[in-house]
């Protein structure tokens, strides 16, 4: 009874440490891991994401430690806490913070009403005067058919300098996808979502509007793994397993995938190929993952587009401030002539 006593006096000794360290300078690190990342993969892995900070909170559970939390997170502007809302957001999260859970959300509600109009004013032009809803605009798509079944590797999709495909990755969100459906149906536009397995699952009534909306739907995986470190019979299964979620969810075939991170190695590109499915990369990077301030992340699109003139943008309905951006990117894309496209997988003769 002693060792055991002893064992379990030992293994919670190891996590004190993390547990009472400063949470102040924890929530610092994510900050600053995010900030300096150069890619979603390296933010992912640096051990300093609002998940490893929440994680170990709650392994410890104690009231001492979410309160910590929740005082370090009020402290916060609202766009570094953004960086946060995931995790307030989630359900078992929000009754250990309890009331400051309401304050945490009005706070991140404030800041979003206020870069959304803080964007319409800069891009009016017109400082304090300009209008709080710009006018609508109409963008159409038009389509670009992919013969998959030789398993195209695409990057730009050969798109010439004035035309633009919106790709989306690592949704169904159950609330933001909907708002960057309502987004692209006024104006026109369709677009390309890249579904996570597990999501698609998890909210599958989304896949189904997506493609409802004319929108086409490829996979990403089961769980967003990077795949080249898995093992290659697991890396296997987690490409099937997200790609058999994505038709269960939508109802038809799959021909569209894209690899977790931009993340791949022959081998597993000989076997997403080998599937007849093309594979689809980007030229142009929003860095929605990282830019949490609406008018920077605005600021960040119009450089990438002005680099290079044309192609295929990363996009992720996951973020906020994706929603709060994109119809400025639309009325952009307007004004410098963009012209839409919308990939769709070639028909494929059914098999006797």
């Amino acid at each position: 009874m002693k060792l055991i006593r002893l064992a379990f006096f030992i293994s919670h000794l190891s996590l004190l440490p993390i547990a009472h360290a400063d949470v102040a300078s924890r929530i610092t690190e994510a900050l600053i891991a995010n900030t300096s990342a150069q890619s979603f993969l390296e933010w992912q892995q640096s051990g300093h994401t609002p998940n490893d900070i929440f994680r170990i909170t709650r392994q410890i559970d104690s009231a001492t430690g979410w309160t910590e939390l929740c005082t370090e997170l009020s402290k916060l502007s609202g766009e570094n806490l953004a960086l946060f809302e995931d995790e307030i957001n989630d359900r078992a999260t929000a009754r250990k913070l309890g009331a400051c859970h309401s304050r945490l959300v009005a706070k991140l509600t404030r800041y979003w009403a206020a870069s959304a109009g803080e964007l319409a004013a800069d891009e009016d032009g017109a400082g304090d005067d300009a209008p709080a809803q710009p006018a609508a605009i109409t963008l159409p798509s038009e389509e670009r058919v992919v013969d998959t079944s030789s398993g195209p590797v695409i990057s730009d999709g050969g798109l010439k300098a004035g035309e633009i495909a919106l790709t989306f990755d690592d949704g169904p969100h159950p609330t933001r996808t909907e708002r960057i459906l309502k987004i692209l149906k006024e104006a026109g536009v369709r677009a390309t979502f890249f579904e996570v397995g597990e999501m698609a699952k998890h909210y599958s009534t989304l896949p189904r509007i997506v493609l409802n909306d004319g929108h086409t739907v490829g996979s990403h995986s089961w769980n967003h793994p990077q795949l080249p470190q898995l093992d290659f019979a697991s890396a296997q299964k987690n490409i099937v397993k997200g790609h058999e979620a994505v038709i269960a969810a939508t109802g038809i075939e799959s021909s569209f995938f894209r690899f977790p991170y931009g993340a791949r190695n022959k081998a597993l590109q000989k076997f997403v190929s080998g599937l007849g499915m093309a594979t689809f990369f980007w030229n142009m990077d929003s860095s929605d993952w990282k830019l949490r301030n609406p008018a920077q992340l605005f600021q960040n699109v119009l450089q990438e587009l002005s680099n290079a003139k044309g192609g295929i943008i990363l996009f992720h309905d996951i973020q906020e401030q994706t929603v709060v951006v994109l119809p400025s990117v639309l009325r952009e894309l307007k004004k410098r002539n963009f012209k839409t496209i919308v990939f769709v997988p070639k028909a494929r003769t059914p098999r006797p």
